[in-house]
């Protein structure tokens, strides 16, 4: 059954810098209380302080933040109960013994079935579950066509339904597929250059589904791909967790989505003559 659910509700780009605040704070061996890490983000990002503390309050909803209850063991707040923030998983490994937790870690997120995020827009909020895949889409990202119609029927996203048709000749799609992906090696390699990567201890609470082009091209030459629209919706992706990870207005967006446009193009010219496709895509001695 179809049906409308809050997976997160936190900005993914606030979280990484509340993320970034609090492991800097606990770096100089002090709490990091609402204190210092709204004074961080107004001096760092600019963030007023009102929505500093909207965003960490709803990242401990999440569980991407952990609030505790900790005393204070030097200066001023020496024996003073305060509230303290950490990163999912080093209040465990710093043996911290909280007096009270007001939200624990979600600690099955490595289990969930469905992304956290819009796949169309990127972003958390009320969203559409898909019931064949792990994605979900808020209802104003679809158009008429997908949008849900009756809550009591199943519900296929628009990724879904242009995948169902499979192409009969594996091997010839094989052929263009290899030719495509080894541009888009080409193209991803600022992508890979740039910034944090998907070792990032943190990545896989915000990943859902990570996917990179080795990986594209690994299921390309082992005959993986049941049709062009699959293929696709790796590059969407790659695309999409992008964005994610390193925000919409970063570098590294710029260049998944310049990615994913030129894989389409490449499509759309496949779909309209494949031997036009094939001969200048291959080499003379082929």
């Amino acid at each position: 059954m179809a049906r409308l659910t809050k997976r997160r509700q936190a900005d993914t780009k606030a979280i990484q810098h509340l993320w970034a605040a609090i492991e800097i704070i606990r770096n100089q061996k002090q709490i990091a209380n609402i204190d210092r890490i709204t004074k961080y983000m107004s001096r760092v990002h600019g963030m007023h302080p009102k929505e500093t503390t909207r965003q960490l309050s709803l990242a401990v909803k999440d569980g991407l933040i952990v609030e505790t209850l900790t005393v204070g063991c030097k200066g001023s707040k020496a024996g003073i109960e305060q509230e303290g923030y950490w990163l999912p998983g080093d209040e465990i490994a710093y043996s911290v013994q909280p007096f009270f937790r007001t939200a624990a870690p979600n600690k099955d997120w490595e289990t969930e079935n469905h992304d956290w995020y819009c796949f169309e827009c990127h972003l958390p909020g009320e969203v559409l579950i898909c019931d064949l895949c792990f994605r979900v889409y808020h209802s104003k990202c679809l158009s008429d066509e997908f949008r849900l119609r009756d809550s009591s029927s199943h519900w296929q996203c628009p990724v879904c339904r242009s995948i169902k048709k499979k192409n009969t000749n594996k091997q010839e799609m094989g052929t263009y597929l290899r030719f495509i992906v080894s541009r888009m090696k080409e193209r991803a390699i600022d992508l890979n250059k740039k910034g944090k990567d998907s070792k990032h201890p943190m990545y896989r609470r915000l990943v859902h589904s990570a996917v990179d082009v080795p990986t594209i091209q690994e299921k390309v030459n082992e005959g993986k791909y049941r049709s062009y629209e699959e293929f696709k919706a790796d590059a969407q992706l790659l695309l999409h967790n992008t964005v994610i990870f390193y925000g919409a207005d970063s570098e590294q967006a710029d260049i998944a989505r310049m990615l994913y446009k030129d894989t389409c193009h490449e499509l759309d010219e496949l779909q309209l003559c494949k031997n036009c496709f094939y001969l200048s895509n291959a080499r003379p001695d082929n």
